[in-house]
């Protein structure tokens, strides 16, 4: 993989792990609620974590009420546009974050924490795409 391309996952990784580390209490709440009865019904042998839950739904996803699966699809709409918007930081940020965060390793925020850290040695538009996110992730 170039360097450039390697880069481009890294932060595609790191922002995505942002996401999910951030409180979002009433989201996950709503489908742990909409969804309760299937959880317990078809997915109660399956060990909570790294998506596993939200797996066994989608795998039964023809069993599942209407409030459980709106809330799931609420879920992926979310992800879809969470997915673009790393995209688009993704191109106008590749060249600050091989350029100031060379030796950061991925996972934890760690990218993130290295562009907010040289927010005074990144460029205007890297830096208005940062804070971007992190806007629309704080308002989810």
């Amino acid at each position: 993989m170039t360097k450039p391309a390697s880069f481009a996952v890294l932060f595609a990784l790191v922002l995505t792990s942002a996401a999910f580390l951030l409180p979002q209490p009433g989201r996950a709440q709503g489908v742990l609620e909409a969804c309760e009865k299937p959880i317990q019904e078809l997915c109660a042998q399956v060990t909570p974590g790294s998506g596993r839950i939200i797996s066994c739904l989608y795998a039964h996803e023809d069993q599942l009420e209407e409030a459980c699966a709106n809330s799931i699809s609420d879920i992926g709409d979310i992800l879809d546009h969470v997915f673009a918007t790393i995209r688009d930081a993704m191109a106008i940020c590749a060249a600050d974050i091989e350029k100031q965060c060379p030796n950061t390793e991925f996972g934890g925020g760690r990218i993130m924490s290295c562009l907010q850290e040289n927010a005074a040695r990144i460029s205007p538009e890297c830096l208005a795409s940062v804070d971007k996110f992190a806007a629309e992730l704080a308002s989810e």
